[in-house]
């Protein structure tokens, strides 16, 4: 039974009954099919009548900590979307009888049936996600945890935008990884974005119009892992809500404080942003271990690169807001990387 209470914890499960009908997705307290309050951008206000969103919540259940991840809040520009092989409180991967989890789908299968429905996007459109991402220390259930993890498995997921027609991807979205157990037991976790976010892409301009999907994939890495268990079901769209208090922006900062990458390579490139003007402050020790330096939206795309040594130090850069990777580079190999936001 003691995997029985874990996940009645987690998925807090009022009806196991599934029921495959997808107009469930669009339930409001009104009548019709309205959109959320806010800017084209997709920015949100205060959400007034009540809307709802379907959802795909992931858990992973160890001997010693679990692991749950909620995506939600599928809009393009300010209307939203719906989920492919959704049923309204479906269990996917658990053994109610037993009360543990069990392959009924392949973890390929899992990824490739964790979509949205098809939509037309064109470059300008925003596309946006909230995700949150918690886990609990079973040394004390009843709270989440934020400095100890113990998973002999490391767990990663990606949230994809693909392309309807040839299935390819057009746009990384998001990525995220939780490490194995550290010596420490903190958490070593490597992610754009914290823990409870909204995550928001422009799609670039140069894209033409596409009819395309979000997909998220979750992995497993280790010997004999564990399935994960997913969940379907519809919740009040609450981002605005959440990500306006303190403690979600509290939880946000406890976990990035903890993050213990013992493995990770130091870096001696020092990188601070600034708003007035935007742009980035980039020093560095020279010589170091790194010999140049690039940095790269979280798309991938290179917005400057130089060699080091820099002809001022720190070396003013300036750039649009956004999210940044700055990767420290040695004969061309990546050595360390800086995330940094620009505001």
């Amino acid at each position: 039974m003691k995997w029985l209470t874990i996940l009645v914890y987690f998925l807090t499960v009022l009806d196991v009954q599934a029921q495959c009908d997808s107009l469930l997705q669009t339930a409001n307290t009104d009548s019709g099919q309205i959109v959320v309050q806010g800017s084209m951008d997709g920015s949100l206000d205060t959400l007034s009548p009540e809307v709802y969103a379907p959802y795909f919540r992931y858990s992973y259940l160890g001997d010693s900590s679990g692991s749950i991840w909620t995506f939600t809040e599928f809009l393009l520009n300010r209307h939203k979307l719906y989920l492919s092989n959704w049923c309204m409180n479906r269990i996917l991967n658990w053994d109610e009888e037993n009360g543990e989890p069990l392959e009924e789908w392949t973890p390929n299968e899992l990824r490739n049936r964790s979509t949205s429905r098809t939509f037309p996007i064109v470059g300008g459109d925003t596309l946006q996600f909230y995700r949150t991402l918690w886990w609990i220390d079973r040394l004390n259930p009843s709270s989440t945890s934020f400095n100890r993890y113990v998973n002999e498995n490391g767990l990663s997921y990606s949230v994809e935008l693909i392309d309807a027609d040839d299935h390819s991807r057009v746009m990384l979205l998001d990525t995220f990884i939780i490490e194995t157990t550290t010596p420490s037991k903190k958490p070593c976790i490597y992610s754009w974005f914290p823990m409870v976010s909204r995550v928001s892409t422009i799609i670039p301009v140069a894209q033409v119009s596409i009819n395309a999907y979000v997909k998220i994939n979750v992995w497993t890495h280790g010997t004999d892992p564990l399935p994960f268990v997913r969940q379907d079901g519809i919740k009040k769209m609450l981002s605005n809500y959440h990500l306006s208090g303190s403690a979600m922006r509290n939880y946000n900062d406890s976990v990035e404080v903890n993050i213990n990458c013992s493995g990770s390579a130091s870096c001696d490139i020092s990188v601070s942003s600034s708003s007035g003007p935007s742009g980035l402050s980039i020093g560095s020790s020279f010589p170091g271990n790194a010999d140049a330096f690039k940095i790269c939206t979280v798309s991938g795309f290179s917005v400057y690169s130089s060699a080091l040594p820099l002809g001022s130090n720190p070396y003013f850069i300036a750039l649009n807001p956004g999210l940044y990777i700055v990767l420290g580079l040695n004969q061309g190999n990546v050595v360390c990387t800086r995330k940094v936001i620009v505001q």
